[in-house]
């Protein structure tokens, strides 16, 4: 299967979709009981960021379910001996983006090499 490949405005496009849904996430927490859902949300979650807890929230939530039990990815499932069903779509989460600040160009966006 071929790897998908982006544009840099396609990526740019794609990152400002992420960022506008997880600013929509964070603000919908609006009470104490709005709180203890995301909590209790987060503690059945394997070890993610907050930003990525939200991102998962938000999408739980907009397809209807309360919960998600085990979140991995595609290959993860593979290693388990476990199959996404055909026609299923993915949950989307955003990846760590690891960089070195080269010298030669120390004004270039961290976020322009992801």
């Amino acid at each position: 299967m071929a790897r998908l490949t982006y544009s840099p405005e396609q990526r740019k496009e794609r990152l400002d979709e992420a960022s506008e849904r997880l600013t929509q996430a964070v603000e919908s927490i609006t009470t104490g009981d709005d709180w203890q859902r995301y909590l209790a949300f987060a503690a059945e979650l394997h070890t993610y960021s907050a930003r990525n807890v939200f991102m998962l929230l938000s999408q739980a939530e907009a397809r209807g379910w309360d919960s998600l039990g085990h979140v991995a990815g595609f290959k993860r499932w593979q290693g388990f001996g476990r199959y996404v069903r055909k026609g299923e779509t993915s949950l989307q989460v955003l990846a760590p983006c690891r960089y070195k600040v080269r010298a030669s160009n120390p004004t270039s966006h961290p976020g322009d090499r992801c």
